[in-house]
């Protein structure tokens, strides 16, 4: 298996050294490439375009004009790993699972030869500004590309191509330099393990989650998960041992910077979850293991200081190229001064079509399951939504069940 897409292999002089998210060493820029820098940036404006296009219409529930939007892109670009995110969670929230894990496959092959290949980006970006590389995710955006693909697999019956992701997964958090860990894509990755009875190999990513999720209990050994306020306990199975396990995101991940989630969620409060209902009977609900907007505060907290010494290096630069300009001509000098400092603006681009909650519901499955209804409810338990899950939208492994929802 050749699919080494977490960056654990990028160069040991890697400005951001860990193994998600690596990008090139920075060095000083030559001004004959403030011309490409500047193009870059209006060919970037082109492909954002689409982008937003896109996001537009998945948000209005228009899926096939979404990927539509993105069907064009050009095969190079600075936004090409970001458009392919972008259209391949469009596929996965529309039930195209084959077409999600290949626009994310290619996402990640793109940026692990973008971690190697990047070094005239980086002395570009040291001129213009960080908006003149191609976007290759944050950190968490990364770990969360494994994990959404892992979940297409699952979605595909494909238990030993979602193992393979988890192994990613789990290489790429050894080294976090500093960034977030995630307790759900830990969860996801220890699912894959187990769905494949790699229990080892379960036990540790459970483990990990549980550790990040204070207010909740997730056991290692089999995965189930509860309140830490309720008595320790493993959640029962069906009477014949099955379960249902339900993979749940709701709403939308804030813009950046990171907003507060209720500019994009009004509609779900701050605490909303899913009771999952059969026959009339609550067989359990869904529990939030992490947000989206909390992995987006923490990286920018992580991010800032290498942005700042960024920042100033950049601006002795700048004011390097105007100075040697303005000896020969003071007057193209100052232009050129005025020029690169308008430009001295913030890279805000993401990967907006992530949810914001990430849930996991894991519940006895009943022997006969037919439809389950997923009833979605605020932190006041008011219902918001109800959505019927047909059982053959489902994929089995053993005795295990899995559903994967998505709503916005």
């Amino acid at each position: 298996m050749q699919r080494n897409s977490m960056p654990g292999s990028a160069p040991a002089t890697s400005a951001i050294a860990t193994p998600v998210f690596r990008q090139g060493p920075l060095v000083a820029m030559p001004v004959r490439l403030l011309a490409s820098g500047l193009l870059a940036l209006s060919l970037a404006g082109c492909a954002a375009s689409g982008i937003s296009q896109a996001r537009s219409q998945f948000y209005a529930g228009r899926m096939t004009e979404a990927g539509a939007a993105l069907d064009d892109m050009e095969k190079t670009g600075k936004d090409l790993v970001l458009a392919l995110m972008e259209r391949g969670m469009i596929h996965h929230a529309g039930g195209d699972h084959p077409s999600a894990i290949n626009d994310w496959i290619e996402a990640i092959a793109r940026i692990h030869e973008l971690d190697y290949i990047s070094l005239s980006e980086k002395t570009t970006s040291m001129v213009i500004n960080d908006g003149t590389e191609t976007y290759t995710g944050r950190p968490y955006e990364r770990a969360l590309l494994h994990a959404f693909t892992a979940k297409s697999y699952f979605a595909l019956g494909q238990w030993r191509e979602a193992a393979v992701e988890a192994r990613l997964i789990a290489h790429g958090f050894e080294d976090l330099n500093g960034f977030p860990d995630d307790a759900y894509t830990r969860y996801i990755a220890g699912l894959a393990f187990e769905l494949i009875r790699d229990y080892n190999g379960s036990r540790i990513e459970y483990g990990h989650a549980g550790r990040l999720t204070p207010l909740l209990r997730i056991d290692p050994a089999s995965g189930s998960i509860a309140p830490t306020s309720a008595p320790p306990a493993r959640i029962a199975a069906g009477t014949d041992g099955s379960e249902l396990i339900c993979l749940i995101t709701i709403g939308r991940t804030p813009t950046y910077p990171a907003q507060a989630p209720a500019m994009h969620n009004a509609n779900w409060g701050f605490n909303p979850y899913a009771e999952i209902i059969h026959d009339g009977n609550v067989l359990g609900r869904s529990y939030t293991l992490n947000t989206t907007g909390n992995l987006a505060a923490l990286t920018e907290r992580r991010l800032a200081a290498i942005k700042a010494a960024k920042t100033v290096t950049r601006i002795v630069i700048k004011d390097s190229i105007a100075d040697a300009v303005a000896d020969s001509n003071p007057l193209l000098g100052e232009v050129l001064r005025l020029l690169l400092f308008a430009l001295e603006i913030p890279d805000t681009r993401q990967w907006e079509t992530l949810p914001h909650w990430l849930q996991v519901a894991r519940v006895p499955c009943p022997p006969t399951l037919g439809t389950v209804e997923v009833v979605y409810k605020d932190e006041s338990g008011r219902t918001l939504r109800r959505t019927p899950i047909p059982a053959t939208s489902m994929t089995h492994s053993g005795d295990k069940t899995i559903a994967i929802l998505r709503v916005w």
